[in-house]
This record gives C-alpha cells, structure tokens and sequence, in this order.
C-alpha cells in the first residue's frame, strides 16, 4: 500500500492541476469560439452536474426502491451497465481508427463473437480440471500455476479465437490497428458477459472493478497479442508464429499473475501487485495503440486526432456510468446502500479515471514512428506513473522567430540574429533523438546557415508553461537539418540535425507579418 499512495497522490494532483490549466488555457484564448460554447468548459459543466445531480437526485429519496418488487431489476440493469462500460472503451479507442474505419456492422458481430466465445471458458475449464484435477486451494505453486494455466490461458485463448477466424477467413484486418482494435473489441464482448455476472452478484457494488479493472485489463492483455501480431505482419515477417505464440504466453502468465494476487489466499494482502500489472498495462497499450497508428498503411496527415479532447470525453463518460450505477442502486434498494457503493467506489474510481485520463492524452500521431512500448531504465517505482503530460499539437501553427534583449546576451549565431525575426509553419511534429516535442519548421524565406538546409529546421519548446502555439513570447531551440537528412522522414537523429540557438517565438495570427 505504500508504494501506491504516491502514485495516487500525485496522479490525482496532476490530472485536477491539467484540468484547471486546460480551463484557464481555453478562457484566456482570444478566438472566434465563445468560452462557454469550448469542449472544455462543456465537460467540466457536463461532469459537475452529473456528480452534483445524482447525489441530489439519490438522497432526495425520489428513487429510494422504486424497483425493489421486482427480482429482473438487477438483472437488467447489471446487463445494461455492463454494456454501457463496453461501449465506453470501444467508442473510445474507435476514434483511434481514423484513417480506414471498420463498417458499425462488422464491429458488432466482432463484439457479439467475443461475448458468444466467452461461454466456451466453462467447457474447457471443467475439461482442465477434469485431466489437470486442480483449483484453487491456498496451496502457493498449486495457485499460481493454475491461475496461469487454468484462467490466463484459457480466457486469452477465448478471446483471440476471433480474431483467429477474421485472419483465417476474411480480408478485414488490411491495417496494423485493426489488429488491435478487433482485438479489443473481442475482450470487451468477453468482457460484457463477465461484467454482467460480478455486477450481479455483487448486486452493483463491483462498479468500479469492472469498468476501470477488469474492462482495460482484458482488452490490455488480449491487445499485447494483437500487437505483437501486427508487428509480425506488417514490419518484420520472420518467425511470425513463435513472436505471435511468445505474446500469448506473455498475456496468458500477465493475466495469471494478474488473478493470482486479487483471488488466492496464499497471496492474501498483496493484492496491490495487480494493480501495479495493471497501471503498467495502462501504460504499454497506449504505446501499442500510438505505435500502430504510426504505421498505418492509409495514413492521411489530413486527419488529426484531438488526444486532450478525448481525455475529458473519457473521463465524463466514466463519471456518467459510475453516477448511473448509483442511481441506479438506488432504485433497487435504498439511498443509503447507494451511498455506501459510491463511497466504498470513489477513491479507486477518481483515481483510475485520473491515471487513464493522463495515458490516454499521450496519444501523439508520427507517422513512421515507433516508440519503445517500455521505457528503457533500471526498473523503478516510475514505470508505475502515468505517462508524461502531452503538450498540445501545434502542427499547421504559424509562428514568428525572434531575438529577445535577454536572449542577445547569450546569443552564439550572429548571422542567424542578422536574418530574424522570420516567419514560418510548423508542419508536422517530428521526432529527434527519441524526443517527441520537435516539430518540423518551413520558413516563409530561407534562413542562410552554414553546413544545413536553408528552408527547413527543426524547433522545440523550452517553456514548460507554454505551448508554442502561445500568442505570448515562448522560448525555443532551433536545430539545423545536414544533407543527410531524409527531410520527407518523421524520425531524426543527432548525426541529421545541429543545435543552432535559442529564439525566442510568438504565434503570428496573420500572413501580412501582423501580430
């Protein structure tokens, strides 16, 4: 437990500091859209009154049993929920698939084929148990080996028999993310019947284990599979079934070990290892989704994909299933029993949904590139905490370089202080040294420099509080592009490019050189 408070703590901290900045960021921007008519504002608006609502709405007694006469309420309502957190995740990582969307039609039978194959978990358990004859019996080696054999195997075998029958007897996975996203969508129709059977049982209190545990653990590990699969098709072919067989292996003992710490007694109180596999989870499939997107076969630099946007779609969507779970609670019972679910939930919940909401806005489209899916570092308390924040995108942003009296002083480039201030675009952002804040940087005249090209550069943010985007004075570093250099290429390295100096940069609002 102790090594997941500062995790918690400062996850929580971070994503409520990113929301008010973002809400300050939108209010102070001047443009043409009204601050109350800004996504931003929306969802804060939108996920107050749900919050404030629903507790109003609960303890004003208007609801309190009005559904308890009847034994089908919990049923009905456990299966809607279930399908509400389905449909959560997969409209969420649709709008990943922007380049070739998938038919609705063909999604749904996706879906619907990983919730029909999850009802062959019970016929090849009972054989395994049969020939295996073993459970769980608090035995330490016995737990463990049958929470890999017996669960992780199984239930990953299940879930990618789907996609096994796509591959074999369709054409539909023509683009390295359909790989996942079908993938995806096969864990979350599993997931669907799961979901319905813990929430009934636990007559809805297991709300926050199945929307922000159990839903991304399988489709996390069921992902990590169709990855690697992809990989295996589209960039390296050799030895694709050992790779293909590695990752199940991988999934299936991740999945094990995920089980093993939450259900065997012999692994009673360390029950915070599994959720330190899952926040790591969290972490790789946003690399898995991001690398995959890279690589797409139909990229379109055209197509942009909003990443802090979809954080707060995300995030109000979570408070809206968790805000009906308590409505819907108290219906069938009592307004204090659906006090206590949302007590006995909000402080897991508020902090998934705010270690999801930082991942998942780490979304950052460059084309050709792939970033490691686990950071390369002595293995640390860190690998734990979200993802970097995400700047926002300022490709296509037309920008005004300049020398500032403070900068003069330290100023190494006289011929480069002798032609500015210039004006230019950011044309798409770009990678230097495995540094994804550089963007690539056009001119609007040519910059004669020694030993670089003349009419393209690379630049990068130094100011931690502003984006380059800002009408506001931003300080930043300009690098020079050598002959070696693929300028058509995404991916750069030091041996392409040299420091040439500071700048200071401003946003220019218009092509006449008027700020």
């Amino acid at each position: 437990m102790i090594v997941i408070l500062p995790i918690i703590s400062l996850t929580l901290i971070t994503f409520l500091g990113l929301w008010v900045y973002d809400l300050k960021e939108a209010y102070q921007q001047q443009d043409s859209i009204p601050f109350q008519k800004k996504a931003i504002f929306k969802y804060t608006i939108y996920s107050l009154a749900l919050i404030i609502g629903s507790i109003l709405f609960v303890n004003y007694d208007i609801t309190e049993g009005y559904l308890s006469f009847t034994e089908y309420g919990l049923y009905f309502f456990s299966g809607l929920i279930s399908l509400l957190i389905s449909g959560l995740w997969f409209q969420h990582i649709n709008k990943l698939d922007m380049y070739e969307p998938e038919k609705p039609v063909i999604l749904f039978l996706v879906f619907a084929s990983g919730a029909a194959a999850s009802f062959l978990v019970f016929p090849i358990s009972y054989i395994f148990k049969t020939f295996i004859n073993t459970g769980f019996d608090g035995n330490f080696i016995n737990d463990l080996f049958y929470s890999i054999a017996g669960i992780g195997i199984v239930e990953e075998f299940v879930k990618i028999l789907p996609i096994l029958l796509l591959a074999r007897f369709t054409k539909l996975l023509n683009e390295p993310f359909d790989y996942l996203l079908f993938g995806t969508l096969s864990a979350l129709g599993f997931a669907f019947i799961e979901n319905s059977m813990y929430l009934y049982r636990s007559e809805l209190n297991a709300i926050d284990g199945r929307a922000l545990y159990a839903s991304p653990a399988h489709m996390i590990l069921t992902s990590y599979i169709c990855y690697q699969w992809a990989m295996a098709k589209f960039i390296d072919e050799k030895y694709r079934f050992s790779k293909v067989a590695t990752a199940f292996l991988v999934s299936a003992t991740a999945h094990g070990l995920y089980d093993f710490w939450l259900i065997s007694e012999s692994a009673t109180g360390f029950w915070f290892i599994s959720i330190l596999i899952l926040l790591l989870g969290m972490k790789i499939w946003v690399r898995l989704a991001n690398n995959l997107v890279n690589i797409s076969n139909f990229f379109d630099p055209k197509v942009r994909f909003d990443a802090i946007g979809n954080k707060y779609h995300l995030s109000l969507y979570l408070i809206a299933i968790l805000s009906f779970t308590y409505v819907c609670k108290s219906f069938l019972y009592s307004s204090h029993d659906a006090n206590d679910l949302l007590l006995h939930a909000v402080f897991d919940y508020s902090f998934l949904l705010a270690f999801l909401g930082i991942n998942f806005a780490n979304i950052t489209i460059i084309h050709g590139y792939l970033a490691p899916v686990i950071e390369r570092r002595s293995f640390s308390i860190a690998h734990f905490f979200p993802l970097g924040i995400n700047k926002k995108n300022c490709t296509g942003i037309r920008l005004k370089l300049f020398i500032s009296e403070k900068q003069k002083k330290y100023h190494q480039s006289e011929r480069l202080y002798s032609q500015l201030p210039v004006y230019g675009t950011l044309v798409r952002q770009v990678v230097f040294n495995g540094d994804i804040s550089f963007y690539f940087f056009v001119p609007e005249k040519q910059i004669m420099l020694n030993d670089v090209w003349s009419d393209c550069f690379l630049i990068t943010n130094l100011d931690a509080d502003r984006p380059l985007s800002s009408k506001r004075s931003v300080m930043a570093e300009l690098y020079g592009l050598n002959s070696s250099a693929d300028l058509t290429s995404s991916v750069f390295t030091s041996k392409m490019a040299k420091r040439i100096n500071l700048v200071g940069s401003k946003r220019a609002i218009s092509s006449n050189n008027k700020e």
